[in-house]
């Protein structure tokens, strides 16, 4: 399937993907100088580049626009962990995916404003 495709929740694979890759990133707890972080930015970037409108479409599911939505998952699996992060910046993977969507299109700030 296309990058802009829409399943039947109305969901385009990037509202899939970015809980994938910001749970991924605060259980490993890696610092964002290693490569599964640059790997994981360089995925959402391809998702970016396949359907750059998808970065402004809000996640039919919670309401958000993936830079919230990437944000709203960090919280979450920050606060369900018990601080046993390998890091000593153990918000830095996930924000790195947050400032990420945010560089790609920082509409994308007016628009969750807007609703």
């Amino acid at each position: 399937p296309r990058a802009s495709h829409r399943d039947n929740t109305r969901r385009v694979p990037m509202h899939y993907v970015i809980p994938s890759l910001v749970e991924a990133s605060c259980v490993g707890g890696r610092s964002c100088i290693e490569h599964p972080v640059y790997e994981t930015l360089e995925i959402i970037r391809k998702f970016v580049s396949l359907h750059p409108e998808g970065i402004q479409q809000a996640d039919p599911e919670s309401g958000l626009v993936p830079f919230l939505q990437a944000t709203a998952e960090a919280t979450k699996h920050r606060s369900a962990s018990s601080g046993g992060f390998a890091s000593p910046f153990p918000d830095e993977p996930s924000l790195s995916i947050v400032y990420s969507l945010l560089r790609e299109d920082q509409s994308s700030i007016r628009i969750a404003l807007e609703r």
